[in-house]
């Protein structure tokens, strides 16, 4: 006979409470003195035996029915000959998800990772399966399911051991809900392939900030049947701040904007700012301090140093996790430029064009133009070595000048032609034969003008033009333009801007391997008002740099992402050196370049200057306050942890001796039993003949 709930049998026990009670001795406390019985002799008392027990039969009857009632509580039941063996008990596959993305980094993070680790390995039993995954931005499959039920998962934990001592946290971002989405699927893959049903679960072992990226789950249905466990690991210490260098600010600004963001659960308020350069760890400029409340972000300027070009980092300080206090920035370098204006005005003549353009050229950030003279006699010498980023053509040439800008050109140079007479205009058909002049439109007074329209913002030229606030020309007047036909349909030219009145006023036309800019209207002050106007100087930029070969940028980017090269890199030959000073080559038949796991400066060898890019870490990585479960559940995970075999096999046991119970239901035959007692007790009870307890006479 077998118990199911065997500690009410401690209530058997009370059958020795009776007895207990009978046993015990009472003897008077004290003597009373009553007068009424003074005058009487004292007849000494017929002393008997308190303690013996008058009646041993109610006695055992009165403790039976404590023992049946304490049996009953207990449910007894005749358990079956058979027995639960663990065979007819399904094992587990555990798919261990491990973090190893950057905000690992953080203090002893990763250490209590691998515990976690080593703690679901101990709680392993023979019939489990078990597979290691590791996810960053992308998961990897490190140790895979048993192909088949065999011996050789014992050996599993070891295998996963050895593989986590080569595991570390990388540079990636978390992305949680992709990893999650994959390993579900890998489960399904091994139940497919195994044909056994096993209690499936995923533990989860990860800091889980909030900046983890679970976006992946919202079009995905989660299966019923594989529970989430979720093993969360947190560091003492909280504060974290990070910083950002806002890249509309990057080239142009004198002081450029960073952003300080700091995260929800941190502790710190106050951090510091500076640059750095890339061979020293001290400061270059001076700390700026900034406050910044947690969960909130705050915009500080930080000067650039004299030195720009020294400055390749800007660092912050006063948080408890360093792992994402450095934002990599591409170093400043001053370019020099040539440019060779053809002209016969003078540089102090407000009159002419070359006043305003060399005062525009003055404006390019970062930049040493050197502007250099010919007139319409001088030898034209565009081959040196650099050749000029821009040549200028205001006046009409002659032949061998002619030859010199056409060679120039098909070199792949850049040039800009804005005819200041007839002539100048007539010869532009020796670039376009579909080039045809009409007659020159002059302004009688300073109310006949005209204005741009059509202005194509789409052109690298106008665009830095294209937002509503800076795209309005009309109070441009031009009075004077040369008014030019042509064949629209031409795919070698296009027409960039024209005037209210139809006429091309701007447009690129490629010769051969170069481009020709055609201005038909000048900056002259009787021309028109360009010079004298805001948008000026950035169209003038925006021509040097289409010169040159479009914008030059300090191109930044996050890690792991891939950047395309620019086509003059010679991939046979050009090698990356990338932040930890490994030389990779460059494959032919890959447009672009992705080995970007680590941040830093990336530098591309090419035959002239070196191209070089930043690469930082994700911005989410810092947002490291927690997480709330509750969002996952919202996506229809299951959370929890499913039971070993044998704790199921237990669990069974108790529901089979439950079934068996409530199916015999012998306690109701033992309090039938105990009732039967009581009712013989109680009649011998009114059975046993009554003492006369009259008392004697006492002598007088």
């Amino acid at each position: 006979m077998s118990f199911l709930v065997p500690l009410y049998a401690i209530g058997a026990a009370s059958i020795a409470l009776p007895l207990i009670f009978h046993l015990i001795r009472r003897t008077p406390r004290g003597r009373y003195a009553f007068s009424s019985l003074m005058f009487l002799a004292p007849s000494p008392p017929r002393l008997t035996r308190r303690s013996r027990i008058d009646n041993l039969l109610l006695l055992l009857l009165r403790g039976l029915v404590l023992l049946l009632l304490a049996l009953a509580f207990t449910r007894p039941f005749l358990r079956e000959a058979a027995n639960l063996s663990l065979d007819s008990v399904r094992g587990r596959r555990i798919a261990i998800l491990l973090d190893t993305s950057a905000s690992m980094r953080r203090t002893d993070l990763w250490r209590q990772a691998r515990e976690r680790v080593t703690s679901v390995l101990e709680t392993l039993e023979p019939a489990d399966d078990v597979a290691l995954f590791a996810f960053d931005h992308q998961c990897r499959q490190l140790v895979d399911f048993d192909e088949s039920l065999t011996t050789s998962r014992v050996g599993k934990p070891a295998l996963i051991e050895e593989q986590l001592e080569a595991l570390a946290p990388s540079w990636g971002r978390t992305d949680v809900g992709s990893a999650l989405v994959t390993v579900a699927d890998a489960i399904d893959v091994a139940n497919d392939r195994n044909q056994t049903e096993a209690a499936t679960e995923i533990v989860l072992i990860s800091d889980l900030q909030l900046g983890a990226d679970i976006a992946a789950l919202q079009s995905y249905e989660w299966p019923a049947e594989i529970v989430v466990s979720v093993r969360q690991v947190a560091p003492e210490m909280t504060s974290n701040a990070t910083l950002r260098l806002l890249e509309s600010q990057e080239e142009r600004d004198a002081d450029p904007r960073v952003r300080v963001f700091n995260a929800a659960n941190s502790t710190a308020e106050q951090f510091t700012v500076a640059w750095q350069s890339d061979d020293s760890a001290a400061q270059v400029t001076e700390e700026v301090t900034v406050t910044v409340p947690p969960g909130q972000s705050r915009v500080v300027r930080v000067p650039r140093p004299a030195a720009a070009e020294a400055c390749d980092r800007l660092v912050l300080r006063g948080d408890d996790h360093p792992f994402d206090n450095t934002f990599f920035t591409v170093p400043l370098e001053k370019q020099a430029i040539d440019v060779v204006y053809v002209g016969e005005d003078t540089a102090g003549d407000p009159e002419g064009l070359r006043y305003f353009f060399e005062a525009a050229l003055q404006g390019i950030p970062h930049c040493d133009v050197s502007l250099t003279q010919r007139s319409g006699q001088e030898q034209l010498d565009l081959t040196g070595s650099p050749p000029p980023r821009l040549v200028v053509v205001a006046q009409p040439v002659n032949a061998e000048q002619l030859a010199a800008l056409k060679q120039f050109l098909a070199a792949g140079g850049s040039c800009l032609a804005v005819p200041t007479s007839r002539d100048a205009a007539v010869q532009l058909t020796s670039f376009n034969p579909s080039l045809e002049v009409l007659a020159e439109r002059t302004g009688r007074d300073q109310d006949d003008y005209v204005m741009l329209s059509e202005i194509d913002f789409a052109h690298p030229v106008f665009a830095d033009f294209a937002s509503a606030d800076y795209n309005d020309f009309t109070n441009i007047h031009f009075w004077n333009h040369f008014r030019f036909t042509m064949d629209a349909g031409a795919a070698s030219t296009r027409v960039v801007a024209r005037f209210d009145d139809g006429y091309p006023a701007l447009w690129e036309q490629s010769y051969e391997a170069g481009t020709l800019y055609v201005l038909a209207s000048g900056w002259r002050l009787r021309d028109s008002q360009l010079a004298l106007s805001s948008r000026f100087v950035p169209l003038i930029i925006g021509l040097m740099e289409q010169a040159g070969g479009g914008r030059r940028e300090t191109p930044s980017l996050t890690v792991h992402r891939s950047i395309t090269l620019p086509p003059s890199i010679d991939r046979g030959t050009a090698r990356v050196l990338t932040p930890d000073t490994t030389l990779l080559p460059l494959s032919s038949d890959e447009p672009q370049f992705s080995h970007t796991g680590t941040p830093g400066l990336y530098e591309v060898s090419t035959s002239t200057a070196p191209f070089r890019f930043a690469v930082n870490l994700d911005a989410d990585e810092s947002n490291t306050a927690e997480l709330d479960m509750s969002m996952l559940e919202q996506y229809g995970l299951k959370l929890g942890e499913q039971a070993t075999q044998s704790a199921e096999l237990e669990r069974e046991r108790q529901l089979r001796d439950t079934e068996l119970e409530n199916r015999q239901k012998i306690w109701r035959w033992l309090i039938a039993v105990a009732i039967c007692v009581v009712i013989l007790e109680t009649w011998l009870a009114g059975r046993q003949p009554k003492v006369d307890v009259a008392p004697r006479s006492a002598e007088s």
